[in-house]
């Protein structure tokens, strides 16, 4: 892989060059550039009614949206940085009668195809990606907080459970996608899904 290839190219390895359009569009950023990848979209956010108890907390740390709301309308920037091979995911929501509320977290590669995605305040989701059964799948494998450089585990699984997504093609601009914290004694906990147009991308 060159830096002119796509980040998540060596990501999804083998499965990188059939994978749909829209895929290639959404994922299009290139390492140590100023690519960006823009996509609208319309949202619902849902969380288990005591988790609304720690809405303040999720804003403080911004490791999660603190609100839940139907049909919210969402712009997201996915970004890269001239620096690293990070993966800039900078999210917009409009919420009725709020302010724009901003949420950004960076996907950082691991070896082979392990991503942990980093909050604002150094709590890291660790999973892997794949393209199977015509969805793009994130795998849970951990939680882990970084402090003073060091990053520690953390067994959140026993409180909130595992988080897994996946996303799937609509046609050559469009796909959509679901996220969950499911807990397996409790259910879910918290979730978002919608779909989003890709509607600007990179272009050598």
């Amino acid at each position: 892989m060159t830096q002119n290839t796509p980040i998540f190219a060596s990501i999804f390895g083998e499965s990188w060059p059939s994978m749909p359009l829209v895929f290639h569009k959404h994922y299009a950023n290139r390492p140590y550039c100023n690519d960006v990848t823009k996509t609208i979209g319309i949202m619902d956010i849902e969380m288990a009614w005591f988790l609304k108890i720690l809405a303040p907390l999720f804003a403080f740390t911004q490791t999660l949206v603190p609100f839940a709301e139907q049909a919210i309308r969402c712009n997201v920037n996915f970004e890269s940085e001239t620096t690293s091979n990070a993966f800039w995911f900078n999210r917009q929501f409009y919420f009725p009668n709020r302010k724009p509320y901003l949420f950004k977290s960076k996907l950082v590669p691991q070896n082979g195809n392990k991503v942990i995605e980093y909050t604002k305040s150094g709590i890291g989701w660790i999973a892997t990606y794949e393209f199977t059964d015509g969805l793009v799948k994130l795998n849970h494998l951990g939680y882990i907080f970084t402090i003073f450089g060091q990053e520690l585990s953390l067994p959140l699984e026993l409180i909130f459970g595992k988080s897994t997504a996946w996303e799937e093609a609509i046609d050559e601009n469009r796909f959509r996608m679901k996220m969950e914290i499911r807990h397996p004694i409790f259910g879910m906990f918290y979730g978002y899904s919608g779909e989003f147009t890709v509607v600007e991308f990179p272009v050598d």
